[in-house]
């Protein structure tokens, strides 16, 4: 700082001036830092001088031993040689000087540490190749948990289906009788209506342990004649475990109810014997023959209107009986 001040003031100065003597310190640095720059680059032209006069001294050298062989002890040679003595001891004095020259860059740049600077590169190096491993890893965990997932999906359809299959065994009947509970029969009354599910199946029933496999299908919309106005209720024979040891075709009695939940037992009854000639009796060839039963089982008015009780929360019961007289148990 170039400001003269007392020495008592010279606190109150400082402290006034510190931004301008801080901006002085910068520029000084700055200074500093364009005052090496030139320094390497006069390094860089003195290097340049010497191989220039490293060169002159190696052709001095050769015309000296020229001159030398021509002239021998001629005066005029010596005072070649003392001009060429001279221009060594110059040579010799300025690689002196580009020594130093050197020493004090060197020392300049020391003053720079860089060591800092590249630790810290290399330690961010390190952190982005861990994370690039990470990466990798994660990758290859998202595979295994989409290979378990898939693993997953496989057993859970599995146990679905065998919970299908206990809940069907634990509903089956094996003495001639179904009784049918549908629930949501609006719901699927309207899917029925608007063509996504026409019909419903029950769950299979038995005559018997080893006796005839048989189920009971609806079409709550109707079927055929009674398509939009009736309930159709038919009756289905199955493809079962022991068919190679039962009489064939069947020709049992059937019997098809609507349930009354009034406990008043006004129930809707239509009853049909198998005829032998009809497909839909014979040993099934597939996994169940054409049914065969009522397409106007029961009128929507009859069964929906509310003086009635053949449907109540939405809920109704339908019954399947076959008449068993005469069938011999295996």
């Amino acid at each position: 700082c170039l400001t003269k001040v007392k020495r008592g003031k010279l606190a109150e100065h400082e402290n006034s001036a510190l931004r301008e003597h801080m901006l002085q310190i910068l520029d000084k640095n700055s200074q500093l830092e364009q005052q090496i720059s030139d320094l390497y680059k006069s390094l860089e032209c003195k290097e340049i001088k010497i191989q220039q006069l490293a060169e002159a001294v190696r052709k001095c050298e050769k015309e000296f031993r020229q001159f030398a062989q021509l002239f021998g002890k001629n005066s005029n040679l010596m005072v070649s040689t003392q001009a060429l003595a001279s221009h060594l001891d110059k040579s010799a004095r300025l690689e002196s000087q580009v020594k130093q020259l050197i020493q004090m860059a060197n020392q300049q740049q020391s003053k720079l540490d860089l060591r800092p600077l590249f630790e810290t590169i290399e330690n961010v190096k390190q952190t982005i190749a861990l994370m690039e491993s990470y990466e990798q890893r994660l990758v290859l965990l998202e595979d295994q948990s989409s290979k378990h997932d898939l693993q997953i999906s496989i057993h859970k359809a599995q146990l679905n289906r065998n919970e299908e299959r206990f809940r069907l065994l634990e509903g089956t009947c094996y003495n001639g009788k179904l009784i049918w509970k549908i629930t949501e029969y609006r719901a699927k009354k309207r899917e029925a209506v608007e063509g996504r599910a026409l019909s419903i199946f029950s769950q299979p029933f038995h005559t018997s342990r080893c006796g005839y496999r048989l189920c009971a299908r609806a079409y709550l919309n109707g079927d055929g004649s009674g398509r939009g106005t009736h309930l159709s209720l038919y009756f289905v024979v199955m493809r079962g475990e022991f068919d190679s040891l039962l009489p064939w075709p069947f020709k049992q009695k059937v019997t098809l109810m609507l349930l009354d939940q009034s406990g008043k037992k006004n129930h809707v009854v239509e009853v049909f014997r198998a005829d032998p000639n009809s497909s839909s009796f014979k040993r099934p060839e597939g996994e169940m023959n054409i049914a065969s039963g009522c397409p106007r089982f029961v009128s929507h008015a009859a069964l929906e209107s509310p003086k009635n009780t053949y449907l109540r929360d939405d809920t109704l019961f339908l019954k399947v009986l076959v008449d068993l007289t005469d069938l011999e148990e295996l």
